[in-house]
């Protein structure tokens, strides 16, 4: 007796489940499609981005290259002027 009356409450309990699990996969779905199409938009900007500064940073790294040279002359000037003021043995 009390089987027959168990049975439909579970059954619909069951069914409200599963609408409250297929909503919710819907609605997982929609976030992750839009969170896709903000990562693809981000993608496209950070492109964008590159490209655009990438002559900048040749010209950059190109400066660099050549300070540093400037640099190790220095350097170099340096070691070689301090070698001549120590006494010789």
């Amino acid at each position: 007796m009390v089987a027959a009356i168990q049975a439909p409450l579970i059954m619909m309990s069951q069914n409200r489940a599963a609408e409250y699990d297929r909503l919710q996969a819907v609605n997982d779905f929609r976030v992750n499609s839009k969170s896709e199409e903000e990562i693809r938009v981000l993608h496209s900007k950070v492109d964008h981005l590159i490209q655009q500064d990438e002559p900048n940073m040749l010209e950059i790294q190109k400066m660099q290259t050549q300070m540093l040279g400037e640099i190790q002359a220095q350097v170099n000037e340096l070691r070689r002027l301090q070698a001549a003021q120590q006494p010789q043995p």
